[in-house]
């Protein structure tokens, strides 16, 4: 995982009413049709605050990707008062008018979900020349959405002079380069529950950390693989003897289970030798909790991705986990959708931890050495 040879914001010539397109990540979780948080969008602020320091003409791209209860121009609004300044929200920003009126505005344009744009998934050179008019830079401030590779986030930076954002920027810088040479010991945790997405994570750490801790329901399907009874709880089929048997990766020695229908308040704690075919595993046992408690206190680097706990209902485990991270003289990471839920169900402060990534899926592969097409684009041998 080398820093990429790509151009960051810093060396970009911006001139007063240089148009730059700015590939922002505000796909934010929401509750209840409300932003339930804003930690994404509040992240690209220091990248706009920057460019409209600069006398730049902001122009945003950025993408939806839930059940549309709050549609994209509550996104906008939000954006506006946040950075106390007008934001002109377009529906079709290839309306002729459009186009005619706003392309030179030095008011800040916020476009409809790229998502909804025909071409945005099937590498559309068309639509990335049409999205190209309306600026003069690419900045990718959106290193959430870099492991997707779409028009507007891998053939549009191709198009025009494009950079990385500071936020984009940091996130390279310290995913990639406190892992060169950890401190030790480095303990790697992972939960939440797709093992199938987690387990490249899985292997590459086995390797590299000094110590795996696994809970949530990635850590069911390795106990069933292990002949453990998991009850009703979901798994998926795992065959790998090189993980389930190796000494750095440990798994829950007690767990919280309930039965259907699963409530607060409703949960026992058993050891995983005695989970039965009706219960359901829920969260991480206090055993369990105690014994990842006593690893993380005596680390020297810690990455944290995915909840212990079968989150929002139950969260002993997750928010045990998370506050002990918090408080550890290691250097930390942490990151994933889910995570940063936890991390503001906690009230934790994110100062707290040395990073804490906007990326899910993106975090995850970069983390475990693969290329995000979104950041390929912006290197330099790559350039227009």
């Amino acid at each position: 995982m080398e820093f990429v040879d790509i151009r960051t914001l810093k060396e970009v010539l911006i001139r007063k009413g240089t148009r730059v397109i700015v590939w922002a990540d505000f796909d934010v979780p929401m509750e209840d049709g409300k932003i339930a948080n804003d930690f994404r969008m509040r992240a690209v602020l220091p990248t706009m605050r920057f460019l409209l320091q600069k006398g730049a003409k902001i122009r945003i791209i950025s993408k939806l990707g839930h059940d549309k209860a709050l549609p994209m121009i509550g996104i906008s609004r939000h954006l506006e008062k946040l950075l106390a300044r007008k934001v002109i929200f377009i529906k079709n920003p290839f309306e002729p008018s459009a186009i005619k009126n706003l392309s030179h505005s030095s008011e800040i344009i916020f476009f409809e979900n790229i998502d909804f744009q025909k071409g945005e998934k099937k590498r559309d050179t068309h639509l990335a020349e049409k999205l190209a008019k309306w600026g003069e830079v690419f900045v990718n401030e959106a290193f959430a959405s870099s492991h997707r590779d779409r028009t507007s986030m891998t053939i549009l930076p191709r198009l025009l002079p494009s950079y990385a954002g500071l936020t984009t920027e940091r996130e390279i810088k310290n995913l990639a380069e406190p892992l060169k040479k950890p401190r030790r010991p480095f303990v790697a945790v992972f939960g939440g529950v797709k093992l199938a997405t987690k387990l490249p994570l899985i292997r590459y750490f086995l390797k590299k950390a000094d110590v795996v801790l696994v809970g949530g329901a990635i850590a069911n399907s390795l106990l069933g693989a292990k002949k453990f009874e998991t009850g009703l709880s979901r798994i998926e089929p795992f065959f790998e003897k090189l993980v389930l048997h190796s000494k750095k990766l440990h798994l829950p020695i007690d767990v919280s289970v309930a039965r259907p229908p699963l409530r607060i308040g409703k949960a026992r704690d058993v050891p995983v030798s005695s989970v039965a075919k009706k219960d359901i595993i829920v969260d991480i046992g206090p055993r369990t909790t105690e014994e990842y408690m006593r690893i993380l206190k005596k680390a020297r680097t810690v990455v944290w991705n995915g909840p212990m706990s079968m989150t929002p209902t139950f969260f002993m485990g997750t928010g045990k986990i998370l506050k002990c991270i918090s408080r550890t003289k290691a250097f930390t990471i942490i990151g994933g959708g889910d995570s940063l839920a936890a991390l503001h169900r906690t009230r934790v402060s994110p100062l707290k931890f040395d990073h804490v990534s906007t990326g899910g899926g993106a975090m995850l592969e970069f983390l475990a050495g693969k290329k995000l097409p979104g950041i390929e684009a912006l290197k330099r041998k790559n350039r227009k």
